[in-house]
């Protein structure tokens, strides 16, 4: 694999991209398209929110106000991918000088176990502060992909057939602080160590000469990438009235990544920015909670070894749930996500779109909950020809469980 490549490949992996490396960077994107970081089942049936629905245990990986228990908790998550391909609306998409035949992801992420926390309260008086701690995949970056396109230039007329086997995984160990400071408002504080994060990179290709048939060459590279990265915090406070209404705020300080290929051939310093939420809850009924969130996260403001790209687009990301039920749940959301990807150059990102459904079932030591989420971005590719669009789509099926006193709104 040519180094170009890698630099493309990595400007992603951090779930974003940026306009100098052109159409590719939108393409590689894709494998990040996961669902948000969501606090558990819960979350992601109700469109990936997070600030105003955490509560108790789910605090630790979304808003730490929200770590308010009744007795201790320890809860697993276990994710799967499903439904998950890329390509275009055409079967043969002509560029200027080669068409793409075929372009598809074999799988985002295999399953496993994204999140597994136990949370206990210190001292029943108030402030009656919370202690949780969490292992948790921060970033998964395990997935497979490949395409076969046809390259003509003069007399080179060639089919050529590549594969990505990227594996690597951005664990953090997160410890939490919850505090009931009056029965109507609480705050928390999360800090994010890293945890031995990882990345390799296979790649491999075939070509075949349509002029000299049996002239076929086959190959293959495997990068091996160190990665170090930051701590960061994450702050968050909730405000409820009379248990109809509830308010959220939360912030996610900013943190550095540093890529390093195996063999010294390059450094990238990434700074990734911020992020802020504010979340919106009602109970119109005493089974039925409306839950709404805006979450900002500025783009612009990334840097790559000290200095900004030149155009990264931005924007805010609306999520919108409900929930039914009081011992058994339904719950339903949808979400509208801006990417940091600008194929045709426009200032303006494309949007990706998330439906969510989720089960949940109660009792008074347990909690069990599943969702599973569709997500689907599609844009048009300025480099082709014949107008083709690239078309991206990712499920993922969650199952959450919660073992001790979990406590709802």
């Amino acid at each position: 694999m040519k180094k170009r490549w890698i630099l493309p490949l990595l400007a992603v992996l951090a779930n974003t991209g940026s306009s100098h490396s052109g159409i590719r960077i939108s393409r590689e994107a894709e494998p990040f398209l996961a669902a948000p970081a969501v606090s558990g089942a819960r979350a992601l049936g109700m469109g990936g929110i997070t600030s105003v629905t955490s509560r108790g245990i789910d605090g630790l990986s979304g808003n730490p106000a929200g770590l308010c228990l009744e007795g201790p908790n320890l809860a697993v998550d276990f994710s799967f991918p499903f439904l998950v391909r890329s390509g275009y609306g055409e079967s043969d998409v002509k560029f200027e000088d080669y068409t793409r035949l075929d372009f598809h992801d074999l799988s985002s992420s295999p399953p496993g176990m994204p999140r597994l926390a136990i949370a206990v309260p210190l001292i029943r008086t108030r402030p009656r502060p919370v202690l949780g701690l969490a292992f948790r995949h921060f970033y998964n970056w395990n997935f497979s992909r490949e395409w076969t396109f046809r390259y003509v230039y003069s007399t080179f007329d060639t089919n050529i057939h590549e594969k990505f086997e990227t594996r690597g995984l951005f664990n953090t160990f997160t410890s939490g602080l919850g505090l009931s400071l009056t029965p109507s408002w609480s705050a928390g504080v999360l800090f994010h160590v890293p945890v031995r994060p990882r990345l390799q990179i296979e790649h491999s290709q075939t070509s075949r000469n349509h002029q000299l048939p049996y002239n076929q060459q086959e190959w293959s590279e495997k990068y091996t990438i160190a990665l170090s990265a930051s701590s960061f915090w994450a702050l968050g406070t909730i405000i409820r009235v009379k248990d109809r209404l509830a308010l959220s705020l939360g912030f996610q300080t900013p943190h550095r990544i540093e890529f390093l290929l195996h063999d010294g051939w390059f450094t990238d310093r990434w700074k990734m920015p911020e992020t802020v939420d504010f979340g919106l809850s009602v109970r119109p009924l005493k089974s039925l909670l409306i839950a709404a969130e805006i979450q900002s996260r500025p783009w612009h403001a990334l840097t790559i070894n000290g200095r900004h790209p030149e155009s990264m687009p931005g924007g805010v990301s609306f999520r919108l749930g409900l929930e039914g039920g009081s011992r058994r749940f339904w719950r339903i959301g949808a979400a509208r996500d801006p990417l940091p990807i600008d194929p045709d150059n426009d200032g303006k990102p494309v949007i990706s779109r998330m439906i969510t459904v989720g089960l949940g079932l109660r009792s008074s030591t347990f909690q069990l909950d599943m969702a599973g989420s569709l997500q689907w971005a599609s844009y048009p590719d300025p480099d082709a020809l014949n107008n083709g669009r690239y078309q991206m789509r990712q499920g993922r099926f969650l199952v959450s469980l919660t073992a001790g006193f979990p406590r709802r709104e």
